[in-house]
């Protein structure tokens, strides 16, 4: 109970430090045009995400059926690019669940996979928490039969990162050639990409269907877009981007370190690319700036700029606009990850401190959004965490 007070008295102080001029932030409401906000996500940023993820996603399958028909060196090299190419678009639809399904991340992206062999699962577990290695050790029969939708125990045995198991790991070429292992190596191949192929037209027809009404419902409530879009935004921030690319590899919050939660670990000289998209398309969101970054127009930034919203920085002694802080904590998100090696399994190894660092710094981005920034746009918080923000 002590600590929860503790918490609610943190939370009062801080939210305090905002300051928006001439409105009550608690009882009044502003005339800024969140339609147009709306406009500029669901049609610039969302749907031509989705449009070439849908491309990158339709050509992943074409190489996955050319490798199953063929494995050799070549067409796994091909397969591996257009993986490469499909999950660097990945970070920039990543953050959009507004579907009424949900849930389209933790299927497509949920790493570490569970890959340990574990042919024996506990008494009191689901008959469905199978390992992905046990999985591919059961019969042709059972493979056909495993379920990846709505089923809990298999999030973390299907999409990107099983694939980069199936097709990156050392010697995984042999599984589909092996005539004692490539047959349920194909099946389960065909069964992961099938599933993210599907999640995709899923998620691309429901924004190119809905985008008018979504942007029609425009007001200030729990329940309209804005407030939505903005929530699935900071809940992608806190977990898809703080703790799955950076707290969970470096052990930040439990001090033990674990390489195998570095994203794309069998192919992790390309994590810090992945990163740096999901930075840029974090960026994106907040200043309005088009998937293709040829335009800026309504965002984020320019909601709190008309509002003149500032919050009190108590090392300076003076009130600051949210934005401009917003702006400096981006500089500094970009110089401390220009310090990182190119692979975070090395950088996690040889010097975990600047994982730290890294993580320090993507925070205070978090408290600027999730505490001045949604308190100033009126804003509330729609689904609970417990990392302590």
């Amino acid at each position: 109970m002590k600590k929860l007070l503790s918490f609610i008295i943190i939370i009062l102080l801080v939210s305090s430090c905002v300051k928006v001029k001439d409105r009550d932030i608690a009882t009044t409401t502003d005339n800024f045009n969140r339609q147009l906000i709306l406009n500029n996500w669901v049609n610039n940023l969302v749907i031509p995400a989705y449009a070439d993820f849908k491309i990158k996603m339709d050509n992943l399958k074409l190489e996955s059926t050319a490798f199953v028909n063929t494995p050799t060196t070549d067409t796994q090299q091909e397969l591996q690019v257009a993986m490469f190419e499909a999950q660097k678009v990945w970070q920039h639809v990543a953050m959009f669940e507004l579907q009424s399904s949900n849930g389209t991340r933790i299927y497509m992206n949920t790493y570490p996979i569970d890959r340990e062999t574990s042919t024996n699962p506990s008494p009191n577990s689901n008959e469905d928490d199978r390992t992905l290695e046990a999985n591919l050790s059961e019969s042709l029969t059972e493979i056909n039969n495993i379920s990846f939708e709505n089923t809990s125990g298999t999030i973390d045995e299907q999409g990107f990162p099983a694939l980069d198991y199936l097709i990156n790991k050392e010697n995984s070429l042999s599984k589909f050639t092996d005539n004692e292992t490539a047959e349920n190596y194909k099946t389960y191949l065909n069964k992961v990409v099938d599933r993210m192929v599907d999640l995709t037209n899923r998620a691309n027809t429901y924004w190119t269907t809905n985008a008018s009404t979504i942007i029609a419902n425009s007001g200030s409530s729990a329940t309209a877009s804005f407030d939505k879009m903005a929530n699935d935004y900071i809940n992608y921030v806190e977990q898809g981007f703080r703790e799955n690319k950076i707290a969970n590899s470096s052990g930040k919050r439990d001090g033990i370190e674990n390489i195998l939660a570095v994203e794309g670990y069998y192919s992790s000289e390309n994590s810090k690319i992945y990163f740096n998209e999901a930075f840029k398309a974090v960026k994106n969101f907040y200043y309005g700036t088009s998937y293709d970054g040829t335009k800026t127009n309504e965002g984020i930034k320019d909601y709190l700029d008309y509002l003149n919203a500032e919050v009190y920085i108590s090392s300076e002694n003076k009130d600051v606009k949210i934005s401009e802080q917003i702006d400096a904590k981006f500089s500094e998100i970009e110089n401390t990850v220009a310090t990182l090696n190119d692979d975070f399994v090395i950088q996690v190894t040889e010097d975990n401190s600047k994982m730290y660092n890294a993580f320090n710094v993507v925070q205070e981005y978090v408290v600027l959004i999730k505490t001045n920034t949604f308190q100033a746009l009126n804003v509330k918080i729609d689904y609970v965490d417990s990392d302590g923000d």
